[in-house]
């Protein structure tokens, strides 16, 4: 198939353009990264504008990402605004359809054309994808060139325009902020070939897209997490793992002359490899395998007897060194959303999954069932396991998981050393510990962190 990642065995050792070892991996992806999220692509027209026509059932399909109008009929027009009569000079029109079209018109045959800079909008009622556009209009009324689609979900593509739609390397950021959330081809105005979307957490989705929507949908997709190295390799539906397997990122290949990622390759994944789906959890359940554990957890945390205290019991180890900003647990279990009750509440176990104390009244919270506590009976994830601290060297973030949807998640606040235990503040309201016999502990070890304090009179 065309479509599907190579492995390792698909590419003869002696090949010098991929990247082979692990280590070199990881850091040329990061780089790539940051090269397109600062940068951009090296856009060169030859190679990034495809010279083909586009086929006239483009401007019928309402989900493309551009502008379809290349000239505005009377007929469409429901209001040229600031009083005009008619399309001359800088004008903004709003038609019949709910969008709305600005630019420069000019032309002495009808209907006039935008000539120049100039953009629109395209309202949610009017089209799927509702988005905001812009860029250079050529003298056949059509954006081309280089332009930005802001989309509904606050999602500005950047790239080139090519009869009205986005065509070639495209990168995707939030607007008003640095961070990626896309990167990849359009062709026509929707997306193609092999494309990145990035997710909260800082994994991404990867594949080759769908021909028939641009939808991260096929078998052979990736989850790649934040690592940029461990995977889970298999069958996606709409981005939403259906069935996969746990592999690692072993080479890449990047067009030096405008950036672009050409493929990735895959170490092989072993046919009797666990399955990983995507299991959501909720009031009631936590229906992931409870020993099956996460791929990425597994490479970089082990459990060990704490070293906290004597009465501690299980603590959370550094499998590796970690940098300061490396994701190092996930904290899956019972869902509890705003206005549910559960049938049992834990004193201990509860975690927001916003920690922004602006959401946290409107968060929904995870919560550890009773005997999900030992490791023996629950291994997906360990984010529970973690001991406190009030000197934590680990704090809280939310990821969107493949497996588990969007769950709070343990990122190093400093560089962690091979075999040292983690640790995270867990945030429990002091007074509230004074008056629940079972978090005792917690009062202590604050009594125990804080220096008495000497009255001077």
């Amino acid at each position: 198939m065309g479509n599907e990642f190579p492995i390792a065995e698909d590419v003869k050792p002696s090949l010098k353009d991929p990247i082979f070892n692990h280590l070199k991996v990881r850091q040329t992806l990061s780089s790539w990264i940051k090269d397109i999220q600062k940068i951009g692509f090296l856009y060169t027209n030859e190679i990034e504008v495809e010279e083909e026509d586009s086929d006239s059932e483009f401007d019928d399909d309402p989900d493309l990402i551009g502008d379809p109008y290349s000239e505005i009929e009377d007929d469409d027009i429901k209001e040229i605004e600031d009083g005009k009569e008619r399309l001359k000079g800088q004008c903004s029109v709003i038609l019949k359809n709910g969008d709305i079209v600005s630019g420069r018109f000019q032309g002495t045959k009808l209907p006039p054309k935008r000539v120049g800079k100039g953009g629109g909008f395209t309202p949610s009622q009017s089209k799927t994808l509702s988005c905001i556009w812009g860029g250079i209009y050529d003298y056949n009324g059509r954006l081309s060139g280089y332009g930005k689609a802001q989309l509904l979900d606050d999602t500005c593509l950047e790239g080139y325009f090519q009869e009205g739609y986005l065509h070639g390397l495209v990168r995707g950021r939030k607007v008003g902020r640095s961070n990626l959330v896309w990167i990849g081809r359009y062709y026509y105005g929707k997306p193609k070939g092999l494309c990145w979307k990035f997710t909260e957490g800082g994994g991404a989705i990867v594949g080759h897209v769908n021909e028939t929507d641009g939808s991260f949908t096929g078998d052979n997709i990736a989850y790649i997490y934040p690592d940029l190295l461990t995977c889970i390799l298999g069958k996606f539906k709409n981005g939403v793992l259906i069935q996969g397997q746990a592999s690692t990122i072993c080479g890449l290949s990047i067009n030096a002359s405008t950036r672009e990622l050409n493929e990735i390759y895959f170490n092989p994944v072993k046919p009797d490899a666990p399955i990983y789906s995507y299991w959501p959890s909720d009031l009631y359940s936590i229906p992931c395998p409870r020993l099956l554990r996460d791929p990425y957890e597994t490479s970089i945390a082990f459990l060990a007897k704490s070293k906290i205290s004597e009465f501690a019991g299980d603590g959370l180890f550094a499998f590796r060194d970690v940098t300061a900003g490396e994701t190092v647990a996930f904290y899956n279990g019972l869902r509890i959303r705003i206005g549910e009750k559960p049938k049992v509440e834990s004193d201990s176990y509860q975690v927001y999954i916003d920690w922004d104390l602006a959401k946290i009244p409107k968060s929904d919270y995870m919560d550890i069932p009773p005997g999900y506590e030992c490791s023996k009976k629950y291994q997906a994830s360990f984010g529970h396991k973690i001991n406190h601290s009030f000197n934590p060297n680990c704090g809280w973030d939310t990821i969107q998981h493949p497996c588990f949807g969007r769950i709070p998640k343990l990122v190093a606040l400093t560089d962690i050393s091979e075999g040292e235990e983690f640790t995270c503040h867990y945030r429990i309201d002091m007074e509230q510990a004074n008056l629940i016999p079972s978090l005792e502990w917690y009062v202590n070890a604050w009594d125990e962190f804080t220096p008495p304090i000497n009255d001077h009179d």
